[in-house]
């Protein structure tokens, strides 16, 4: 494994840690959420590789996981799924940037070896 490949398995390390304590935080709906959103990511990929209107996925969504959950609920989900995805984007970058430093030595120095 080369130093660049150790520094960003580092990055990865941290933020598999930091992400796993995140969702124990006690965020409304977290685990919700969490369940849902990989199902509904599956359908997205289905429903995108067919060339199918993304608004088919979200009605096969509802349809199929949560028929009678009012609309009003529906929305709900779909904010919790952006948040969701927010938090792990900025805890990504965070992790990302609190190595930046290290990262960009290992760059140097395997710049420098060739």
């Amino acid at each position: 494994m080369t130093l660049i490949e150790e520094k960003f398995r580092q990055v990865k390390l941290k933020y598999i840690l930091y992400n796993s304590l995140f969702l124990n935080l006690p965020f409304k709906g977290i685990y919700r959420t969490g369940t849902w959103l990989p199902i509904f990511e599956q359908i997205c990929r289905e429903t995108y590789q067919k060339g199918e209107d993304p608004i088919d996925a979200v009605e096969r969504f509802f349809a199929d996981y949560l028929p009678q959950i009012p609309e009003k609920d529906q929305d709900d989900l779909f904010f919790q799924f952006i948040q969701y995805i927010e938090r792990q984007v900025v805890l990504f970058d965070s992790v990302e940037d609190a190595s930046f430093e290290q990262i960009n030595d290992v760059r140097a120095e395997a710049h420098s070896m060739s």
